[in-house]
């Protein structure tokens, strides 16, 4: 397989006229220069240059080869200021996946002032709390909450938000409040998820962990719906 480094030796010694001056341009010792172009003249089996000790002149093979090297190179960087091009004025089609919480409260307003500012991209917004494959699923983003379960994604903290345990004042004149995680036991707990099983909540205060183990009164998967429950005083939400 041809080097590419190669072609651009040879055609900037075609340009230059001797193997000194060549590597002058290029920053490398005439040595390498030399043996790229034998290295180069090996590989298609042709004589590519007459060398002198003053100068190299271009057989046939070279002049044709040369013209062929030019458009390549060519083309080559065409496709780099195509690149280049859409690095300051993107084009194509982005797939995002947003929670859904997200996507009706924070983020809609974002993603319009996103469009209005790129005009040249379409934009396919999939609102959902499920964790997405973003390879398999073919996203080019996804915006998350909490700890990301791919350490190899690139990933960048867009904000923060308090976490703890909440709920409506009536639902704590009705029941009293608890004064630790083992008072959670006798309280109605409220959780977000869709798969029906024991639910775990980790919990911190100061530097100690605990985790308390419960069957929810309430499972669902929207944090909206999850939300209203809490302030309408159905329990304690986290």
């Amino acid at each position: 397989m041809l080097d590419l480094d190669d072609l651009m030796v040879f055609t900037k010694v075609v340009e230059a006229g001797n193997l000194t001056r060549a590597g002058k341009l290029l920053g490398l010792p005439k040595s390498t220069v030399s043996r790229r172009i034998t290295r180069l003249e090996e590989h298609l089996g042709a004589q590519l240059l007459h060398r002198s000790t003053r100068a190299v002149t271009v057989t046939d093979d070279g002049a044709l080869f040369f013209e062929y090297c030019l458009r390549s190179i060519g083309v080559l960087r065409d496709g780099e200021r195509a690149l280049q091009s859409k690095q300051t004025n993107p084009q194509g089609i982005v797939r995002v996946s947003v929670p859904y919480v997200l996507g009706q409260s924070l983020v809609g307003h974002l993603l319009t002032e996103f469009l209005n500012l790129y005009p040249d991209l379409r934009l396919i917004s999939v609102l959902s709390d499920d964790a997405v494959d973003l390879v398999k699923e073919g996203f080019d983003l996804a915006v998350t909450m909490g700890p990301l379960a791919d350490s190899g994604l690139i990933a960048t903290k867009l904000g923060g938000a308090e976490c703890g345990l909440f709920g409506a004042p009536t639902y704590f004149e009705r029941m009293g409040k608890p004064q630790s995680h083992v008072d959670l036991s006798r309280f109605d707990l409220l959780a977000l998820g869709n798969v029906d099983r024991r639910e775990y909540w980790r919990l911190y205060q100061g530097d100690d962990e605990v985790t308390v183990e419960f069957t929810p009164k309430l499972l669902c998967n929207d944090l909206l719906l999850l939300r209203q429950a809490a302030l309408s005083g159905l329990g304690i939400a986290n």
